[in-house]
């Protein structure tokens, strides 16, 4: 707190956590702080003057293409809403107060010419790309053959919908399903999704998210088994792949130090690779160079061995 004895004039500052409570939804799109001033003056007329925002590096939330660099100052009242220096994500176009300063190095916003007292914070310029959506977490649950699809979202920005799709080679995929997006969000949401349709099988599973705009953005598949009398999984994907592809295996007995054999359609032996198999679903990555072709893949150990798998080249 700041006070003058001669003039009986005071200011009062706080910072707060959190995005400002007035910020529209989509300042999560670009580069803020994540903190906001409140400033408050008493006797005090029409006051001219220049402000200093120091911030911390943990508190840059980078979003959208932006970086601290973007940063631009901003204020808020009721009556003139979000003003700025400049351009900022969350301004009036066009209108602007003063003149700002960032010192990457010191960590300051400096802002000149200001006029005033009431909340400021730190955006960014709104001049990056968002994504539309910031999916955090995409899962299947097996229920008596039927597959329950969850996925959740931290942030959607022009979101119309979900496109629910299946694969059984996790190549040749068919859409199944649409869900309704939110649109615009800076909240956690959850969706979910029911596939009822034969499912007593081992299927792979993707997200496709389409703006309002109609831009496409495809999410990494995920597998789910419902074979309950066969629980282990060995597959591999994408089959056909054109580069590196991924096994997937689920061998109790493989559980240990285990060797993954690859061998061409003539029966000779092209690549090995020593594996770590641990409890539970496996996944490993396989960056061995293939001209294309036919190939077939077995994990083994010492004593136990998968089925041949059959995987295809391009």
């Amino acid at each position: 707190m700041w006070r003058n004895k001669r003039t009986n004039s005071s200011l009062t500052s706080r910072v707060v956590s959190g995005l400002h409570p007035d910020a529209d939804p989509s300042a999560t799109s670009y580069a803020r702080t994540n903190y906001y001033w409140e400033m408050n003056s008493s006797n005090m007329t029409s006051p001219t003057y220049s402000v200093t925002l120091k911030y911390d590096d943990n508190s840059i939330i980078n979003a959208g293409g932006e970086t601290e660099i973007d940063l631009r100052p901003a204020k808020y009242s009721s009556s003139t809403g979000w003003l700025s220096s400049n351009q900022c994500s969350i301004c009036f176009q066009g209108t602007t107060i003063g003149t700002s300063t960032l010192n990457t190095a010191s960590n300051e916003i400096v802002w000149s010419g200001v006029t005033g007292f009431s909340d400021f914070a730190g955006f960014g310029q709104g001049s990056g790309s968002p994504l539309p959506v910031e999916l955090t977490s995409f899962s299947a649950n097996c229920e008596e053959g039927d597959v329950q699809l969850f996925w959740q979202t931290t942030s959607e920005f022009n979101a119309s919908h979900f496109s629910v799709e299946k694969s059984k080679d996790g190549y040749n995929w068919v859409g199944i399903g649409k869900v309704n997006a939110a649109g615009n969000s800076n909240s956690l949401l959850n969706y979910s999704y029911f596939d009822r349709n034969e499912t007593s099988d081992a299927n792979y599973y993707r997200l496709i998210q389409v703006d309002i705009d109609g831009t496409e953005k495809e999410y990494a598949p995920i597998l789910a088994n419902c074979a309950s009398e066969f629980p282990e999984t060995w597959m591999s994907y994408p089959n056909p792949s054109q580069t590196s592809f991924q096994v997937v295996c689920d061998y109790d007995e493989l559980i240990g130090d285990a060797t993954l054999n690859i061998t061409d359609a003539s029966g000779k032996l092209v690549g090995n690779q020593g594996l770590k198999m641990n409890e539970g679903m496996n996944l490993f990555v396989i960056n061995q160079e293939l001209t294309p072709g036919i190939y077939f893949l077995t994990i083994s150990n010492d004593s136990k061995s998968t089925p041949v798998l059959r995987h295809a080249v391009k």
